[in-house]
């Protein structure tokens, strides 16, 4: 950089740069917090978008860190911590998993996001396997399907 090359002092240099690059922790989790506000799956795949989330929520820890205490306050803060970021994930999913949504939403106990995810993506596969129709509660669907193998009979018309 031509601005560094004459200056006199590592410490001047280190000043400059300091005033030029550094912003406020507060800006950036605010612009975090924005950032997961907003998110959602959109053309993403479902392991996109919860990577892209993990990742805003990881930065996010490290700017603004959880008390390491072990008392009953901390941990409530910790398990509401977990069921914001449940319900982040779950907000910014596509309608289409609607039905999948609701699901982990009756859970109890309340799974984590982790969990959520694996549901999710389990849900993903067997749609791709065409197990699942994503207009129907998945434990419906098999209601009034015939069980085995029926011959049609001679002059019998498939409908």
């Amino acid at each position: 950089m031509p601005s560094i090359v004459y200056a006199s002092y590592a410490r001047k240099v280190w000043n400059d740069f300091q005033e030029r690059f550094d912003c406020s922790n507060l800006t950036r989790i605010y612009h975090l917090w924005t950032e997961i506000a907003t998110m959602r799956q959109g053309t993403d795949s479902v392991t996109s978008y919860y990577t892209k989330m993990k990742d805003l929520w990881e930065e996010l820890d490290v700017l603004a860190p959880l008390s390491c205490c072990d008392c009953e306050e901390a941990r409530t803060s910790i398990e509401l911590l977990k069921s914001q970021r449940l319900l982040q994930f779950l907000m910014g999913l596509n309608e289409s998993y609607s039905n999948v949504r609701s699901n982990i939403l009756a859970r109890r106990p309340v799974v984590t996001v982790n969990e959520a995810y694996a549901i999710v993506t389990q849900e993903k596969s067997q749609r791709s396997l065409g197990v699942v129709d994503t207009h129907k509660d998945p434990l419906t669907m098999l209601a009034g399907k015939p069980q085995g193998f029926k011959p049609r009979g001679p002059g019998m018309i498939c409908e």
